[in-house]
Parts: C-alpha cells; sequence; structure tokens
C-alpha cells in the first residue's frame, strides 16, 4: 500500500506520491510543487474548471465564481427591530436560494448597509431552495434564541436604522464585484415591520426583483413565534402568502 506524502513510490507505479487523489495536480506545499487545495477529491484542483456547486472546484477560494450575478441569492426576511431582547443582540436577515444547486459563499462575499460593509470569514452554503440566517450576535443565548448560521457581530458597526436604511449582499470574484440582491427599506408607515415582528417576503415572489418593494413583503403572522418570543421564520418558509 502507498504510504502518501512520504516521498516514496511503495507500489511503484510511478505515480507521485503528493497526488493522492490521481488529478494530475499534487498537493499545495508538495516539496516538487503543487496547487491542488483537497488530494483528496480528485474533482478539486487547480486543473478543473469551476462550476455551480457550492464548491471551489479549481483551488482559487473562490466558490462558484463565473456562476454568481444578481438574483443568485434572495434576501427573504428581516429583523429591523426586536422586542424580546435589544436591537443590538437581536437583528437579522435571512437570504434564500432559489436555484437547484447550493451556493457556496466562500472568498469575496460581503453584507452591507448603509453605514457600514462587514466580509465574511468563514464559508457559508446556501443550500438549494434552502435558507440560511445572518445573526448580528451569534449566541442564541441572548439573541432572541436563534442559532446562527453566520454571526457578523463583534465590534462591526453594520447595524439595521429603524427609520430605513439597506440590507445589500455582494460578491467580488476577484475581477468584478457583483450585487446580488439589495432591499432599500424606509420608516415602517411604508414597510411592515414593527418591534418584534420581522418584516417577511412573499413567498411567491422569492426574487431580487420583487423584493424591491414593499408591497411584496409583509409583517411576519402573530402565530410565527420563535426564541424569545419575537415573531418571525428565520431559517425557514414564509408565511407571508
Amino acid at each position: 500500500n502507498e504510504t502518501w506524502y512520504d516521498g516514496i513510490d511503495q507500489r511503484c507505479d510511478g505515480g507521485s506520491d503528493y497526488d493522492q487523489d490521481g488529478d494530475g495536480d499534487n498537493k499545495v506545499g508538495s516539496p516538487n510543487g503543487g496547487l491542488d487545495c483537497n488530494d483528496l477529491d480528485g474533482t478539486l484542483s487547480t486543473l478543473t474548471a469551476e462550476t455551480r456547486d457550492g464548491l471551489d472546484n479549481d483551488c482559487d477560494l473562490y466558490c462558484d465564481e463565473g456562476f454568481m450575478g444578481a438574483g443568485s441569492l434572495v434576501i427573504s426576511e428581516i429583523m429591523v427591530r426586536p422586542l424580546a431582547v435589544t436591537d443590538a443582540f437581536g437583528e437579522w436577515f435571512e437570504i434564500y436560494n432559489p436555484g437547484t444547486t447550493a451556493v457556496g459563499m466562500c472568498k469575496g462575499w460581503s453584507i452591507n448597509d448603509n453605514s457600514a460593509t462587514h466580509t465574511l470569514t468563514s464559508t457559508v452554503i446556501v443550500p438549494a431552495k434552502g435558507y440560511v440566517k445572518f445573526l448580528l450576535n451569534g449566541n442564541s443565548s441572548v439573541n432572541g434564541g436563534i442559532t446562527p448560521d453566520y454571526a457578523y457581530g463583534g465590534g462591526t458597526t453594520l447595524a439595521l436604522s429603524n427609520s430605513g436604511d439597506n440590507v445589500t449582499v455582494k460578491f467580488n470574484d476577484g475581477l468584478t464585484t457583483y450585487t446580488v440582491d439589495n432591499v432599500s427599506y424606509t420608516t415602517s408607515t411604508v414597510w411592515p415591520y414593527a418591534q418584534g415582528y420581522t418584516m417577511e417576503l412573499s413567498k411567491s415572489q422569492l426574487t431580487s426583483t420583487a423584493n424591491d418593494t414593499a408591497a411584496a413583503w409583509c409583517k411576519a403572522a402573530a402565530a410565527d413565534v420563535y426564541g424569545a418570543g419575537d415573531h418571525g421564520t428565520p431559517g425557514s418558509i414564509n408565511t407571508c402568502p
């Protein structure tokens, strides 16, 4: 049997001892050079073309580059004014993937509001037809009772204004920055949010163009109680018709 990465070809087959998956690209850091970021998966290497599958196929740290653009992900729910906890602990928003394959938010993704930008520091996988939750505070014991998929707090100044703001998701693939989705809301007399209630995008209008208008959103139903008592459907299908 071959003992990988010891510099000895135990099988005497002439193959590289630093290419365990046999894709022709040696493991990163190999003595004779190599750029393979996952030497256990022959479908991932610098010799592989990128595809939309939520993975970094070509080992450049970006996922799905060339396949992302406006509408690839959709902002589908926003908690502007929590009641069970303060804004500084309980703000959050949700992103929906309308596609049929997962999206990997790897290198190059950022979330923004009117006053701040936060660049993602870890990968978030958004399942096909699925939802992920972005929270200001990641501790479910103090944030209103939600387990985050990603927490962007820890000193960030990205905080949702109660009188109007925006939530924007961007992707930079190393060459171009794309605005994947943006929701700019104004006051609660126009947009349907209230203290203790999220605003939910209609489940029949889950697109990045429909969510530009207040008419496509609903205030969360009183029956949709989560965690410590606020109202919304974090991480699941909205009840807004």
